[in-house]
């Protein structure tokens, strides 16, 4: 069957049917109005839209902070206290 396929004899094989006796579609069917699907988004999920939105636009390195940190360190003037290394630590490893 497949190998009967041809650009050529395709109409033998398949007719699309007649259009109804009358014509395209009524024209009465042509003057409703389609509705339309609508949406609307609460206060709140309008302020996460723009949150979001505006992290995504921020720099993920703040180039400030890390130069002031590494001013800090090179200065010896950088301190972290042991309890809140220890700390971090823990955390981590749980």
């Amino acid at each position: 069957m497949i190998d009967r396929l041809r650009p050529n004899n395709l109409e033998q094989l398949w007719t699309p049917p007649a259009p109804p006796a009358g014509g395209p579609a009524a024209p009465a069917a042509a003057a409703k109005p389609v509705p339309q699907d609508q949406a609307s988004l609460s206060a709140r999920a309008r302020e996460l839209s723009l949150a979001r939105q505006a992290a995504r636009q921020a720099p993920e390195i703040r180039v400030e902070r890390v130069a002031a940190l590494r001013q800090r360190i090179a200065a010896g003037a950088y301190h972290v206290p042991d309890s809140l290394l220890a700390q971090k630590l823990v955390d981590f490893r749980a």
